[in-house]
């Protein structure tokens, strides 16, 4: 397989994304930073930290979200964070807060899903270098030169590579060193946050409820 084949393939696979920056027309429709004007979580201390408040229109209609939305994590060591909705205020930019704006994307997958949801022809590819889709890439995998000119051309979009974006709505999630890659296939990534990190933070919609997951390296 060609490596333009292999690109092909991630492009196939896509998934559309909504790209969340400091510079772009229009009205803002998200805010980094600053106080949340949703509110802090119930209980919260002196160590949370306000991540991003967006408009809930951005989201998926099916999650079914109107309103204002904000993002907030513990720094006390924790890993704790919490997603905090407020149905009836519209969404503001604070005085104290950066203003995003959107910008309609396309967010290549991860090699991984290549292997995993790639046509029968990556299947045979993978065949022929003794490899199940499953396994995911790793430096075992004999034909990198292929593998890699994907994961070239995949960092060369993704945000965390990028460093273009504050934030992420929507689009495909990343091989983290916790290995939840495969378990996290069935949920719907709502937001990844890109600016600011360590942690990098995750939204995701699990089995009717939102969770906010802390990444580290």
């Amino acid at each position: 397989m060609k490596a333009s084949d292999l690109i092909a393939e991630g492009n196939r696979l896509a998934r559309p994304c909504i790209y969340l920056r400091d510079k772009g027309g229009g009205r803002p429709v998200a805010a980094w930073g600053g106080s949340s004007p949703v509110g802090a979580p119930i209980g919260a201390t002196d160590h949370i930290h306000h991540w991003i408040t967006l408009d809930c229109g951005l989201l998926p209609k099916e999650v079914g979200l109107s309103g204002s939305a904000s993002v907030f994590s513990a720094r006390d060591g924790t890993q704790s964070g919490a997603f905090v909705i407020n149905r009836t205020i519209p969404f503001e930019v604070g005085p104290d807060s950066v203003p995003l704006f959107a910008e309609s994307a396309l967010s290549l997958p991860p090699i991984d899903a290549v292997f995993r949801f790639g046509s029968p022809a990556v299947h045979a590819w993978l065949a022929q270098n003794n490899w199940e889709p499953s396994w995911g890439y790793n430096d075992n995998f004999r034909d990198r030169v292929t593998a890699d000119a994907y994961e070239a051309e995949f960092q060369a979009q993704y945000p965390l590579y990028t460093g273009d974006a504050h934030a992420v709505v929507g689009g495909w999630h990343f091989t983290w060193p916790d290995d939840d890659w495969e378990q996290r296939l069935n949920d719907v990534l709502l937001l990844s946050t890109f600016k600011d990190y360590e942690p990098w933070v995750e939204v995701w919609l699990h089995e009717g409820l939102f969770e906010v997951v802390e990444r580290i390296t």
